[in-house]
């Protein structure tokens, strides 16, 4: 499978002293990553759901899409980390990122967090390159086949 988002069975040092994180895994074809998920404001079943529902937006309306990888209450934090996810043709594109709170016009939401999805750059305000993915749709879909 080309595309591929899930938790570990690890959970970060700091879990028995209440900070606690989950260590995941993002799978973009040959290239890899994991990621530490804060776990409190949301549980590790919140952060599946909605990485299925962002595949499912993607996949099923070919829309711009997001998967959240790190939130911690956004009216206690500053941004959140996650991956955006762009159809380009019959590809997809998809970009790590930060979002910065401040940065948005309005509140963030977590029950539709992809009216934040800001529009697709290449180029950073600094002129440097973005890095990307490209993979094709047939790869979201066969992860949505394969959750449970």
């Amino acid at each position: 499978m080309a595309f591929d988002i899930r938790f570990l069975t690890e959970w970060t040092p700091g879990s028995e002293t209440g900070n606690a994180g989950r260590f995941g895994r993002i799978t973009l074809d040959d290239f890899s990553e994991t990621f530490v998920s804060l776990i409190g404001f949301w549980s590790p079943y919140d952060y599946e759901v909605q990485w299925r529902r962002g595949v499912e937006r993607l996949v099923g309306e070919r829309r711009n899409s997001c998967l959240i990888t790190s939130l911690h209450d956004p009216a206690a934090t500053e941004m959140l980390m996650w991956s955006l996810l762009y159809p380009d043709g019959d590809r997809v594109v998809v970009q790590q990122a930060l979002l910065f709170f401040a940065n948005l016009d309005r509140t963030f939401s977590t029950n539709d967090p992809f009216s934040s999805i800001p529009p697709r750059r290449q180029i950073t305000e600094e002129g440097e390159a973005i890095s990307e993915w490209s993979l094709d749709f047939a790869s979201f879909r066969e992860f949505l086949d394969s959750a449970p």
